[in-house]
């Protein structure tokens, strides 16, 4: 329904500052009203042709009467109608003519049927009663009072040309209080529906915020959270719980479908039904790289009992316990490493000495070739280590992937003659936050592992670097893929921790150290296990609206 308009300026000043009340409140009781004055006027043409009831309707002049109600008739018939040819809407001003109408209309008839004997005059609470409903301020109480003086004159018109009893002036006078008393109550009854109608709507308002704020807070956080009815149907999933169960994209699990098609989290949720008290265990996801560990809540409601559930991903602890333990050893490399690098220079000197004094021996040769390799892996282990404990803090930046990727790819290529780099940028790339800084030591170490592994295996140093987004989530991520043998299934669990190497030469803390960086930044850094062959890793981007500082 249309909201309806108030007056227009320049009528009345009581009518222009007057203010309907809410159109929620008013809608209804106005079209009940249209429809009432209608039928009544109908009624009382009706009731004067019928002689019903005898003797009251125009018993002193039958010509006003009908004339009267004639017009009345068609006046109510005409704002009916003009109510639904514009869309159930009247302004202000037209809903107080229609109201004054019915009050000259009204008095008419009665002045017509004897006076307030015919009880026409009582009609007129009905009028009062709907402007005090309908309007508020000056109006509402305009309205009791020309109700009041066209009774009044009603009664003295009657005396002076009809020569009634002076005495109906009293009960006049007595029916305008009681129109003024019925305007008062009706427009208190009014105020108290229109405020708890106000506050309804407040509190809708507040409702709905809040229920807009829990999915906001829902989808930001970073623990997954499913909710579970009783037969296993999801009712409630977050992007974290996706992302950690790896069913984004095509495999998206919705609303609505069945938790069987995560086994393994369907079974820790059967034995915690059995076993509330029991700890589930960890589980890795039928499409996730990463295990996690789930916990459960009983929600009870009028649905029935569901089940609430939570997705901790183990990397986020691990982390923090290697990171404990780096920390610690980064304070013991500190206070030895001056201690530690001077036998290890010795050893490096007389390693060089023995090779110059003894070059002509193979033996002596590739043993010496052995401990000054050794040395610098030790050094190197040494000094990756000092350098995990004294990391600078994050500096996030807005980088635009599509301007400053080209720029990378380009400044490494100068420093790797002879490798082969190719870049692919997806079409509309939205910025990120990252360090640059971080981002440079991160890429570079992924594409100096993937050259490496690619001419090793297939002869040629290539890589390939893609920046995309996910058509599903819209998150961007960037992937840096070799031709090299790929990771093997058995050292895949452990490829991110410290001082894991699948080389007998690597110190084991390049992925390490990109991954950590990746996750001071809110980013993450897979492996992707479909990768076939050589190995992808893949960068993917914490949405900006949903990072937590």
């Amino acid at each position: 329904m249309a909201p309806m308009a108030k007056e227009r300026a320049g009528a009345h000043p009581a009518i222009a500052g007057a203010a309907l009340r809410g159109e929620a409140f008013t809608a209804g009781l106005l079209r009940l009203y249209l429809f009432y004055r209608f039928f009544l006027a109908g009624a009382l043409l009706g009731g004067f042709y019928a002689h019903f009831p005898s003797d009251v309707f125009g018993r002193h002049l039958p010509g006003l009467f009908a004339a009267t109600a004639a017009v009345y008739l068609a006046a109510a018939a005409l704002a009916l109608g003009f109510y639904q040819l514009q869309g159930r809407h009247l302004g202000a001003a037209q809903i107080f003519a229609c109201l004054l109408v019915d009050v000259a209309a009204l008095s008419a008839l009665m002045f017509a049927s004897g006076g307030l004997s015919s009880g026409i005059g009582y009609l007129l609470l009905v009028t009062v009663a709907v402007g005090a409903t309908l309007f508020t301020g000056q109006t509402a109480v305009l309205l009791p009072a020309l109700a009041s003086l066209a009774i009044i004159l009603e009664a003295v018109i009657g005396h002076l040309l009809l020569g009634r009893d002076l005495a109906t002036i009293f009960p006049a006078g007595v029916l305008g209080v009681l129109l003024f008393v019925t305007a008062l109550i009706f427009a208190g009854l009014s105020r108290a529906l229109d405020l708890a109608e106000r506050t309804a709507e407040r509190q809708a308002r507040t409702s709905a915020g809040l229920v807009e704020l829990n999915q906001a807070i829902l989808e930001r956080m970073r623990t997954g959270i499913l909710v579970v009815d009783e037969a296993g149907t999801i009712e409630q999933i977050n992007s974290a719980a996706r992302e950690l169960l790896g069913r984004t994209g095509a495999a998206r699990l919705a609303i609505g479908a069945s938790l069987a098609e995560e086994p393994e989290l369907a079974g820790r949720l059967a034995a915690w039904r059995r076993q509330p008290l029991a700890r589930p265990a960890p589980f890795t996801p039928c499409l996730g790289g990463t295990e996690l560990l789930p916990a459960f809540a009983a929600l009870e409601g009028p649905h029935g009992r569901r089940a609430l559930i939570f997705l901790e991903d183990l990397r986020a602890a691990r982390q923090q316990a290697e990171q404990l333990k780096l920390a610690s050893l980064g304070q013991l490399a500190g206070s030895i490493a001056h201690e530690v690098r001077n036998p290890l220079s010795a050893i490096g000197h007389a390693a060089e000495l023995l090779a110059e004094r003894c070059a002509e021996d193979a033996t002596v040769r590739r043993l010496t070739d052995i401990i000054r390799g050794q040395v610098r892996r030790l050094d190197q282990i040494v000094e990756s280590v000092l350098a995990l404990s004294k990391r600078e803090p994050v500096r996030p930046q807005r980088l635009d992937l599509a301007a400053w990727l080209p720029r990378f790819v380009a400044q490494y290529r100068q420093g790797a003659p002879g490798a082969e780099i190719a870049l692919e940028l997806a079409e509309s790339l939205r910025p990120v936050h990252f360090d640059p800084v971080h981002l440079e030591r991160v890429l570079a170490n992924l594409l100096d592992n993937g050259l490496r592994h690619s001419r090793a295996h297939a002869g040629l140093a290539w890589a390939a670097v893609r920046a995309c987004a996910d058509p599903e989530t819209g998150a961007l991520f960037l992937e840096v893929a070799d031709r090299g043998p790929g990771v093997p299934p058995e050292a895949r669990p452990r490829l991110f921790e410290p001082f894991f190497s699948t080389e007998p030469q690597g110190a084991g803390l390049g992925l390490y150290i990109a991954a950590e960086l990746c996750a001071a930044n809110h980013a993450t850094l897979t492996l992707r296990p479909e990768a076939r062959p050589g190995a992808v890793f893949r960068i993917t981007f914490a949405h900006p609206d949903k990072i937590f500082h």
